[in-house]
């Protein structure tokens, strides 16, 4: 199976698309260096790197992570009291 640092680095270079790393990357707040090494599938950033990934494409963060969407209606369960 392959790493996650590996699949993640695919999805976000498919997502960012033709800009250049340097907009991209400070589009989310991040390096050119370091949006590089998310790329190459050599750094695993930091979840609220991942949100803000997610928030600039307009994807789901479990399809940025995963490959897949969760379910169409999925909603966080309410506290147990």
């Amino acid at each position: 199976m392959e790493r996650l640092e590996k699949q993640i680095a695919k999805r976000v270079r498919a997502i960012r698309g033709t800009r250049t790393q340097q907009a991209y990357a400070k589009a989310v707040g991040l390096t050119q260096y370091t949006l590089c090494r998310v790329e190459r599938g050599t750094f695993l950033p930091r979840v609220s790197t991942l949100i803000a990934i997610a928030r600039e494409a307009r994807v789901s963060l479990d399809w940025l992570c995963t490959g897949e969407e969760g379910p169409p209606n999925a909603r966080p369960r309410p506290p147990r009291s």
